[in-house]
């Protein structure tokens, strides 16, 4: 189904945060020029596949003081195909059929070791800054993330330097990893145990916590779901055991595409890593019958509350700013 919807304005949104006109139009000219397209998800819930894409936007006029990006979004989420997999499990495949283009992924322009990505309205003013000074005299990067909608889960989003993660999946090879590489590694997973610790002590209680970690020109994503630290760095520990190349292979093989990106998630219920979805270079959507139909569920629910939404993702950074507009900055 193809449908226009205004994504972004030059006017104050709720956060008094404001896109400069000329940013906009940069904006548009990346959806249409890039080669990679921006997701169409629910809810900013990360752990839910791509249900359609923006496929090319324009610039509009809202009133003689305010302009806006018209995008126009193809939403394949009534249109997936089921197939059996290669273990004979149920899994469902998405596409557009006017964009090939891949899934724009997440984008965070940062040199260090350790980065988080947090929405400060979760957090008490005075716990919030707290919580940034301390992580960032520990040397980890923390970048606000303000959502122009409610999520009704707590986001940390955390990207890493790749040694890191190759440590969390090999190490207990030690054969595959330098002494050096090792010995660095283990200092930095000891730093990002006492950041998440430091998250979960602060942040509010009474909402979902989803932990998604990545590392930059990785096609791996990390997604915990947990309501302590301890649970995630469990997960984290038994990360080793995952044959992730091996999986893609197969996946690549059976379902003959690249694989672009593949989710990995461990939930409490579970306590087990289970591929959750992945995303292919030809601009597929590819999950899991239990991640498909939560997508479902969720979109049905979108469509019978105006207060449900759904959200664009990916990030598309402009020229004139160091910092990112992050993908789950708009909910429509």
């Amino acid at each position: 189904m193809i449908r226009k919807q205004i994504i972004a304005t030059s006017g104050k949104d709720r956060h008094n945060q404001q896109i400069p006109e000329e940013e906009l139009f940069e904006i548009v000219q990346k959806i249409n020029e890039n080669n990679s397209s921006i997701r169409l998800g629910v809810e900013h819930d990360p752990t839910l596949l791509p249900v359609g894409k923006i496929v090319k936007a324009k610039m509009v006029s809202i009133n003689e003081n305010e302009i806006a990006i018209e995008a126009e979004i193809d939403e394949f989420i009534n249109n997936f195909n089921k197939m059996i997999g290669p273990s004979g499990d149920i899994w469902y495949v998405g596409e557009s059929k006017l964009d090939t283009r891949p899934f724009v992924q997440n984008i965070h322009d940062y040199d260090g070791n350790i980065l988080f990505s947090i929405n400060p309205i979760y957090f008490q003013n005075k716990d919030f800054e707290f919580v940034k000074r301390t992580l960032e005299q520990e040397q980890i990067k923390v970048e606000e993330n303000v959502q122009k909608a409610f999520s009704p889960e707590v986001q940390l989003v955390i990207e890493v330097v790749e040694r890191l993660l190759v440590f969390l999946l090999l190490k207990k090879s030690t054969e595959k990893i330098t002494d050096a590489i090792a010995d660095d590694a283990v200092k930095l997973y000891s730093l990002l145990k006492k950041g998440i610790s430091l998250f979960f002590n602060n942040v509010s209680k009474h909402c979902k916590k989803v932990v998604v970690l990545s590392a930059p020109n990785s096609p791996i994503e990390l997604v915990v779901c947990a309501n302590d630290a301890d649970l995630v760095i469990n997960a984290y520990e038994k990360i080793e055991k995952l044959d992730i190349q091996s999986e893609i292979q197969k996946y690549e093989t059976y379902f003959g595409d690249t694989i672009d990106k593949i989710q990995y998630l461990y939930t409490k219920e579970d306590e087990e890593w289970k591929v959750n979805y992945f995303t292919t270079k030809s601009g597929k959507s590819v999950g899991t019958e239990k991640c498909y139909l939560r997508a479902t569920t969720m979109y049905n629910k979108v469509l019978n509350s105006p207060k449900a939404g759904f959200s664009i993702g990916g990030s598309i950074k402009t020229e004139e700013e160091n910092n990112v507009r992050t993908d789950n900055s708009n909910n429509f």
